[in-house]
């Protein structure tokens, strides 16, 4: 009896390289589960967006003409909407006082943990200081990105132009971005909110090593890292050919010889990224929502369902082949004798 990877073997189905795993590689223990990458449409993702945002626009603002912002300059470029719909998913001044006690909550809350007091390996994001020549002679408080600030800022600026979250255009989109979970879908709490396409933790490792360190343990987390990054991308790859082999726009595999049909380049296509693509401004002025991608939130669950389904498919085909070659049943009610005719009628 032959394995459902056999059957599909047989048809000339892509299948993973050899070594290459079903799964990505498990966070060894010694690796830390905190991660600083902020969120996406997290309030820290859209403080670090708008500054980027701002500063390409107007490269000579900030406040009184220096890089740096105060925080109420910041919570309100996060939460313009002169370039799209808000970065973040909730309302930057949103305080939540009855929820959260006297303290209250905003999109500020996360500042000082998230982006400026971090532990190592990571980075900070953002840096603090007073400015002693304030209108007034009271010192303020003011914020400016740090290096490693800059190059992650940069990239979620561009995956927020891919997304269509900005329009600001002066950043190169991004190729790939974090998919939003499909309407209606409920999430379970060990599920993240928004779900990694193949291959964005790849795209996204240049800029993570520029914000870890290189002490022992960001050296460990960066291996973990980089092997996480590696079977993203090779996954990425093996979903692409499996996928334009099941929509028809490859010929079958044969061998390491296998000829394939029209490339994408050659067409124009972007198979492996078109999902991200956004759909033109419906008639009202207003984005249409982007469809959730094939290959992101639900692309591991569908393979698993594909592989069980051909597996019950294998066992209902060999089920009726052995059904087509048994003998056909045998009737074994008595045979009924011929009804007699009445004889014919003769007339004169």
């Amino acid at each position: 009896q032959s394995s459902a990877a056999e059957r599909r073997a047989a048809t000339g189905e892509p299948q993973r390289p050899a070594g290459h795993a079903a799964k990505a590689p498990v966070r060894p223990a010694d690796v830390k589960r905190d991660n600083k990458w902020p969120a996406w449409r997290s309030c820290n993702f859209a403080i670090l967006v708008a500054i980027d945002r701002d500063s390409r626009l107007n490269p000579s603002a900030g406040d009184g003409g220096a890089a740096a912002y105060t925080q109420p300059k910041l919570m309100a470029l996060a939460a313009s909407r002169e370039y799209g719909e808000p970065l973040s998913e909730h309302d930057m001044f949103d305080e939540r006082s009855k929820a959260t006690g006297p303290f209250g909550y905003d999109g500020w809350s996360n500042v000082h943990k998230g982006l400026l007091a971090v532990e190592p390996p990571w980075r900070p994001l953002l840096r603090k200081y007073s400015d002693k020549h304030a209108a007034g002679g009271q010192s303020r408080q003011r914020f400016a990105l740090t290096e490693a600030g800059q190059a992650l800022a940069a990239r979620l600026h561009a995956e927020a132009e891919a997304a269509g979250l900005c329009s600001c255009g002066k950043v190169t989109r991004a190729r790939l971005f974090p998919a939003p979970p499909e309407a209606g879908e409920k999430k379970k709490a060990s599920d993240p909110k928004w779900a990694l396409p193949p291959g964005l933790r790849h795209e996204r490792l240049p800029t993570l090593r520029a914000i870890i360190e290189p002490t022992q343990e960001g050296k460990r987390r960066m291996e973990y890292e980089a092997a996480a990054a590696e079977w993203d991308e090779t996954e990425r790859e093996f979903l692409g050919r499996l996928r334009a082999w099941r929509e028809g726009r490859a010929e079958p595999l044969s061998g390491a010889g296998a000829v394939v049909g029209p490339s994408a380049a050659a067409e124009g296509r972007d198979d492996l990224h078109r999902e991200t693509e956004l759909p033109p401004h419906s008639p009202g002025g207003k984005r249409a929502r982007r469809p959730p991608l094939a290959a992101a939130a639900t692309a591991w669950d569908r393979l698993w369902e594909m592989e069980e389904e051909e597996e019950e498919e294998g066992a209902s085909g060999e089920q009726s082949e052995a059904q087509a070659a048994a003998p056909p049943p045998v009737d074994a009610s008595p045979a009924l004798p011929p009804q007699a005719l009445p004889p014919p009628v003769l007339t004169p």
